[in-house]
């Protein structure tokens, strides 16, 4: 995940927006063909590094668990162009040594990605993917005293790269 954005809006409309330098994930995937030209599937997902560019300090975790819905058009016997949405579920886990979080941020996540598959041998697959993944997490902050409410959103522009087996 080359690069993102995290920003937060507390509810008294103060908002902080952090360009991350390098954000890097990990995401196996589950899909079962529904046809030869779709699948649904899920895909949990660890996004690490999501802390503002030039920051010296911890970064923040994402974790998101989402579905996936491909549809595939072959372009040749052994190769395909996809498309991609993946609707599903975020938590951020920030370090408690950036701000007192009293519930973490959670919600909404949308990714959406076009891609290629080409086949290496006959069930392994070198897959390739550029995309872009919105967030929509709310949380509050504060401590037990006072507490604010507040919005992140979260967005990356991501190029993925992996291997593929069909069981």
């Amino acid at each position: 995940m080359p690069v993102g954005t995290l920003v937060g809006t507390a509810s008294m409309n103060t908002t902080v927006s952090a360009d991350t330098v390098f954000a890097t994930a990990v995401a196996p995937f589950v899909d079962v063909a529904v046809s030869p030209y779709a699948a649904l599937g899920i895909s949990p997902q660890v996004i690490f590094r999501v802390k503002p560019d030039g920051s010296t300090g911890q970064s923040a975790t994402e974790f998101d668990l989402r579905a996936r819905l491909t549809g595939r058009v072959p372009v040749s016997g052994s190769s395909y162009l996809y498309g991609r949405l993946s609707p599903g579920f975020s938590i951020i886990s920030i370090p408690s040594s950036a701000t007192k979080v009293a519930s973490p941020p959670m919600g909404l996540v949308v990714d959406v990605a076009v891609g290629a598959e080409f086949s290496l041998l006959p069930k392994l697959f070198w897959v390739v993917d550029l995309g872009y993944q919105m967030g929509f997490q709310s949380g509050s902050v504060g401590d037990d005293v006072s507490q604010v409410d507040a919005d992140y959103h979260t967005r990356y522009l991501h190029v993925g790269s992996g291997l593929a087996l069909r069981l």
